[in-house]
């Protein structure tokens, strides 16, 4: 009886960032600036300049990791799911009563 090898690496939940499938396992490694907490979880060591953006209904919100500083972003109708793009420094969101997704450049 043959049983096919599982690839870890397509299924949610094995790892933070990256997934290499190896033959009967997977192995986890992180983007450049983090670093591998353990067999799966990645950390950014100097998080001292790292910025929380979330979406609360009527606006987009920002501020640092431990909660201080907010800054509204953007006045919006109905905010909903948030993304941002690392590489063009660019804040994306949905918004549920104009059915639009909007951009913020400026950060």
């Amino acid at each position: 009886m043959c049983i096919a090898d599982r690839d870890e690496c397509r299924e949610w939940g094995y790892c933070h960032q990256l997934c290499e499938n190896t033959d009967g396992s997977y192995q986890c490694s992180c983007m450049a600036g983090y670093t591998l907490l353990d067999r799966s979880r990645c950390i950014a060591p100097n998080n001292s300049s790292l910025l929380l953006f979330f979406a609360h209904d009527h606006s987009v919100w920002r501020m640092t990791s431990q909660g201080h500083d907010f800054e509204l972003v953007a006045n919006t109708t109905g905010a909903s799911g948030i993304d941002f793009h690392y590489s063009r420094n660019q804040l994306y969101w949905s918004d549920v009563k104009t059915r639009k997704v909007y951009i913020y450049i400026k950060l």
